[in-house]
Formats: structure tokens, sequence, C-alpha cells
């Protein structure tokens, strides 16, 4: 099922090609503005691969750009909520990332850019069982050197996928007793981003 599902969007998405790459311009010439959405989730629905995220791999689901002179600002957010039923009670848990950064580009081929540049972040996780006194909270603060890949559709839809290396300082609060600490991890280029320029 997963490989007629390739193939029939593979064949609904070859009119998108039919544009002249060297006309598209990217974010440096028409367009000024990018809004991206990570895909990963909803694609592992169809395709059946997993994509997780924890505290120091985080996610952004939503990722916005905007240039300024040569320069490329952005920043991206990401919120995950899940509930799950357990013998002793139900435990929730929230997550929320930003991330505020800047970032250069370089165009290549006719439809691939290369982007480097770094982040400042902050993840914040809650964790709460019921019927009990188990709780958790941390926060993290830190940053990241990015390094992306996109590749260009037409003018204005693109996919990317980008890796960073994070560092996190991390207060954590578990049960009223504070803990201080810090992470340090690699992550993998795994979510693929559907961006839209305007």
């Amino acid at each position: 099922m997963r490989y007629l599902t390739f193939t029939v969007l593979l064949i609904l998405n070859q009119p998108l090609f039919s544009q002249n790459a060297e006309g598209i311009p990217h974010i440096a010439g028409d367009f000024q503005k990018q809004v991206g959405f990570d895909v990963t989730n909803l694609l592992s629905q169809f395709l059946n691969f997993s994509s997780s995220s924890s505290f120091n791999n985080p996610a952004y689901f939503i990722n916005f750009k905007k240039r300024k002179n040569d320069k490329i600002n952005r920043m991206g957010l990401g919120l995950a909520f899940e509930v799950d039923g357990q013998g002793v009670g139900t435990s929730s848990d929230i997550l929320i990332n930003f991330r505020a950064g800047r970032e250069r580009q370089i165009n290549f081929m006719s439809r691939w850019r290369f982007s480097y540049g770094f982040d400042f972040k902050t993840n914040l996780s809650y964790r709460n069982i019921s019927n009990t006194d188990v709780s958790r909270l941390r926060l993290g603060i830190g940053g990241a050197p990015v390094f992306g890949l996109e590749f260009f559709i037409n003018a204005r839809l693109s996919l990317s996928a980008e890796a960073a290396y994070n560092v996190f300082f991390i207060v954590d609060d578990q049960d009223g007793e504070t803990s201080f600490g810090g992470i340090g991890s690699m992550s993998l280029p795994r979510s693929l981003v559907v961006n839209f320029a305007f």
C-alpha cells in the first residue's frame, strides 16, 4: 500500500517541476518570508516510519523565516501533549520547544539550497501522574549550530531538513527537589519540513 501511495504522489507532483528551474527566486529574490510545517508525523501514518522527539532532540512543527539584508532571521515552535493511562494513574506530558536564530544561505545547482546558522533554544517539559504526588518540570536553555538542506519544487514550495548540535543548561524539579545539569546531543535530519514562500 505504501508503494502505491508513493507512486501516486510522484505522478501527481510531475507537473510541479515544469517551471523553469533557473527562474526560481528563492527567499533571496521575490519572496522575503517563508513558513514551514513539519509533516514527519503525518507521513508516518501512511509510510509506517516513526519519529520521536525528546527533550534534547526538539521538534519544531511551525517554522518561520524572514530576510533582513543578507541574513535570514528564523523562529520555530513545537508543542506536544500526551495523555497515557497507567495502572497507578494517568500521566500527562506537555512539551514546548522554541527557537530563534539567524542563518545564511547558499544556492547551488538549480533547485538546491544549503543553509547554516545558529539558534538560541528553550525547552520546557512537564509530567504529572494523577492520583500520585509525582510531577516533574524541566527547563532547558541553550543553543545549537544548525545546518540545513532545501529542495525547491517550484518558486514557492520547497522541502527541507536540518541537523543541529544542541547544548542545553537544565533546571530539573522533580517532586520539589531541584537539580542542575547540562545536555549535549546531535539532532539528526529526521524531520521533513514543507515550506511555503510569500
